[in-house]
């Protein structure tokens, strides 16, 4: 048995985030049938976490288990061959068996962008949250530094969530720049 590692991109607008549900398109269903197809099995798929919907990725990492033996470089390029055009299998490689894509993973890192101006932006709105009043980002940065170490950020998520709400937040910027 093959336990394969990928590494995934995707812009997730049209999509009700990574988990599999009843109510709505999910990036795991598209890539879960589209592997699938490939290696001509049931899988169990992978994440390294969850995304929320309209939430994009460009190193998503999941892993699957498969006893295919696809070249890896056949295996990205037939899975992306069966994948829609907003999400891409960047890279593949054959991992220990005991790799598990959430449990193995020592940090995720999250950008969030705002633009910061007048107008909106056309090209690349799903990309950035349009904020038009006056931020002060020397004073955000000095604010941001209460939210590193270790914090239960509880407060965030519904109810019904069982996972833990504790996480540690090694490093935390604030960039302005002039463009988009």
């Amino acid at each position: 048995m093959n336990n394969i590692k990928l590494i995934i991109e995707y812009d997730g607008t049209n999509y009700a985030g990574w988990q599999q549900q009843m109510n709505g398109i999910t990036i795991h269903e598209k890539l879960r049938k589209a592997i699938e197809r490939v290696v001509n099995e049931e899988i169990d798929l992978h994440g390294s976490g969850r995304t929320d919907a309209g939430t994009h990725a460009i190193g998503q990492v999941a892993n699957f288990k498969t006893k295919s033996n696809i070249t890896i470089y056949n295996l990205v390029q037939a899975i992306n061959t069966y994948l829609p055009k907003d999400i891409v299998v960047k890279s593949a490689k054959k991992v220990p068996d005991k790799f598990h894509s959430r449990y193995s993973a020592k940090s995720k890192i999250y950008r969030y962008t705002i633009l910061n101006r007048k107008n909106r932006n056309a090209i690349g709105r799903d990309y950035c949250l349009h904020y038009s009043m006056h931020l002060d980002a020397e004073k955000m940065q000095k604010a941001s530094k209460a939210l590193i170490g270790k914090h239960d950020f509880s407060a965030f998520k519904s109810k019904s969530e069982a996972i833990s709400s504790v996480r540690t937040i090694i490093r935390l910027e604030i960039k302005k720049r002039e463009t988009f």
